[in-house]
């Protein structure tokens, strides 16, 4: 049994990597507009188009760290958004007109909503995704000025940081 064992290769665990919190960040940016843009591909109708964009900015703002609480209008929500410096322009602010329509409208809907959803959640998108990108340009800055490298876990002292 004892030579069996010495036989076998030696296999070492494996060890995870570690991924910063803007990583983090843009991941879920990016599956929650893939979700939205896969319900505008889907060929369901419009309604449901709009509404799941709609989703697909409340998923993305969550990811940004603006979250939606049980008592938010969707009003309540961008202006929250807003206020956080997460969303400029008009792009939030013409989806949750659309999605107001979308969920609380009886009249049909047609491919032109569909289309102005989809343009309005390619916008939040880009500004989410140039939102995070400059907060990880801060934390690297930060990092440096401190004397400290990323690494696995967070970040590391350099050598001679703490002299």
């Amino acid at each position: 049994l004892y030579l069996c064992r010495m036989r076998r290769p030696l296999t070492l665990p494996h060890r995870p990597t570690y991924a910063t919190a803007a990583d983090d960040t843009q991941d879920a940016l990016a599956q929650a507009v893939a979700s939205g843009r896969r319900a505008l591909l889907d060929g369901t109708d419009p309604r449901a188009a709009v509404i799941a964009c709609y989703a697909a900015m409340e998923e993305s703002l969550a990811a940004s760290g603006v979250t939606r609480h049980a008592s938010d209008s969707p009003q309540d929500l961008l202006e929250r958004a807003h206020a956080d410096g997460l969303l400029t322009g008009t792009a939030a602010a013409e989806l949750t007109s659309l999605f107001r329509e979308a969920r609380y409208s009886t009249h049909p809907m047609d491919d032109t909503h569909r289309d102005r959803a989809a343009a309005a959640l390619d916008a939040i998108a880009d500004q989410l995704a140039e939102h995070a990108a400059a907060d990880a340009d801060a934390a690297d800055g930060a990092d440096a000025a401190d004397g400290r490298q990323p690494g696995p876990g967070g970040t590391q002292p350099t050598a001679g940081a703490y002299r």
